[in-house]
């Protein structure tokens, strides 16, 4: 849980800087997702300001597994590849957008 927190606040300050992700991510104000990475797992709500704000509930719109064999892909940043190894369960369509949005973050 306080990995969660800190990963939270590590975005939310890159997101500072990255008005236009803020705004797209404000978008989709109320939202809950929950990535699921090889070791460890985060999970948020959109905030009105596009900021995360940490959740740690049970039920979320979107549920992102990102499996081990993916790191090769985000590494050659092949979106195609990478997109077909994730799973999403719920609100596909903010999975993806919300990935997009992340994926563009200039830090």
């Amino acid at each position: 849980m306080l990995f969660n927190k800190v990963f939270i606040k590590l975005i939310n300050t890159i997101l500072e800087s990255n008005p236009g992700s803020r705004k797209l991510l404000a978008n989709y104000y109320g939202l809950s997702f929950k990535l699921i990475f090889p070791g460890f797992n985060i999970s948020a709500t959109c905030d009105i300001d596009g900021l995360l704000i940490a959740n740690n509930g049970i039920n979320y719109d979107v549920i992102i597994n990102i499996p081990p064999d993916s790191a090769v892909f985000l590494i050659d940043k092949d979106k195609l590849t990478l997109y077909k190894k994730i799973s999403f369960n719920g609100n596909t369509s903010f999975g993806r957008e919300l990935l997009e949005i992340l994926s563009k973050l200039h830090l």
